[in-house]
């Protein structure tokens, strides 16, 4: 039930707690039993209060088997039905200790599960790095046969038509530009046979 506080604001008044549940309910039962008691002891009184007390030995005997009598079978009950009580909390605590465990075990289960989620993730982003990585050398690979082709090409193309002397320094760069261009080639060829793989190069053989 809503309640307003002294500066005007609502307030929802907070239940008992389930820790609280059986100490209320122990408390009650001690109350009921000291009732129980008070009340043996008074409707006695109240009969002495009326009659005066008795200084027969024979009287307080008979005092004794009404107190007895009286309170005995009600305070049994009341223990009684305090242990069924008691075995039904604790039914009850058991029952949501039970469940408490089986949510924790589902969350470990959640947590294990995303765990290797992430673990399966962080592998494939591990291989796209690598990936990204080797297609980056590749292409550096490339380009740089590539601009080697295109200047020995050039030194060729510049020295083409002169016959020069042998032992000439132009006749030995023109020959190194020559075998330098045919051995660029061939590791052109070996790398795009390494990129293709075995069958498209026994397919490019096959042609």
């Amino acid at each position: 039930m809503l309640a307003l506080s002294d500066k005007g604001s609502l307030t929802v008044p907070k239940a008992p707690t389930r820790a609280n549940v059986p100490s209320l309910t122990v408390a009650g039962f001690l109350v009921l039993a000291l009732l129980v008691v008070v009340a043996a002891f008074g409707s006695y009184a109240w009969v002495y209060a009326r009659f005066g007390l008795s200084h027969d030995p024979q009287d307080w005997a008979t005092f004794g088997n009404y107190v007895g009598g009286v309170a005995n079978p009600l305070l049994a009950f009341l223990t009684i039905a305090l242990l069924a009580v008691t075995i039904v909390l604790q039914a009850k605590q058991l029952g949501i200790s039970s469940r408490e465990l089986e949510l924790s075990r589902r969350e470990l289960e959640l947590t294990r599960s995303e765990l290797k989620r992430s673990a399966q993730a962080q592998e494939l982003s591990e291989k796209a790095l690598k990936a990204q990585a080797e297609a980056a050398a590749t292409s550096a690979k490339l380009a740089t046969i590539n601009a080697l082709l295109s200047y020995y090409a050039g030194e060729i193309d510049r020295r083409k038509g002169i016959n020069y002397p042998v032992g000439d320094p132009n006749h030995i760069a023109q020959r190194d530009a020559l075998r330098r261009h045919r051995l660029l080639e061939q590791r052109l060829e070996y790398f795009f046979v390494e990129l293709l793989g075995t069958e498209d190069q026994d397919e490019i053989q096959d042609r």
